[in-house]
């Protein structure tokens, strides 16, 4: 299990991206830690970081054992759902790329962040060039924290229709 992952913030700073309306209010800001946006933020753009490794291993390691993964054409519950799933983008040459234009955080307990986000995807090459235009992309996920690391125990990934 990788050790230098993401690690969640006690409280937020403050709140860059929206939150949804009365799940979260007033939160008092404390020094030095981020904002609950950026925390999703964060996880969104390693999860990012670690397909672009193309490295199978840790792209699963990402996942809890009971993950649950939705996408448009295909679904994976469980690690080695994942792991079959994964493999496909292991082994592809282009790497995804996301451009989040809002992110909202739906829950945050201890050891719990559970997040929405609306943006774009693209694929890049392999000098990181865009192989085309941006298409619409929605994404829901709960992040837990195992160990002291967070991991995506759900990911729901979907381009809108």
């Amino acid at each position: 299990m990788r050790e230098d992952r993401l690690e969640k913030p006690e409280r937020p700073e403050e709140v860059e991206d929206d939150v949804a309306e009365g799940v979260v209010e007033a939160l008092e800001p404390l020094a030095g830690s981020q904002g609950l946006g950026e925390s999703a933020r964060g996880l969104l753009a390693e999860l990012e970081s670690c397909l672009a490794t193309h490295d199978l291993d840790r792209m699963v390691d990402f996942f809890t054992e009971d993950v649950v993964l939705v996408g448009d054409a295909e679904e994976a519950f469980g690690a080695d759902a994942i792991r079959d799933y994964l493999r496909g983008m292991a082994d592809m040459e282009p790497t995804v790329h996301w451009e989040w234009d809002r992110v909202a955080v739906v829950l945050d307990a201890p050891g719990v962040l559970c997040f929405a986000a609306v943006g774009s995807i693209t694929f890049n090459d392999t000098a990181g060039q865009s192989l085309g235009e941006g298409a619409p992309f929605r994404v829901t996920c709960l992040a837990v924290q195992e160990h002291g690391v967070w991991r995506l125990r759900h990911f729901h990934g979907s381009r809108p229709q």
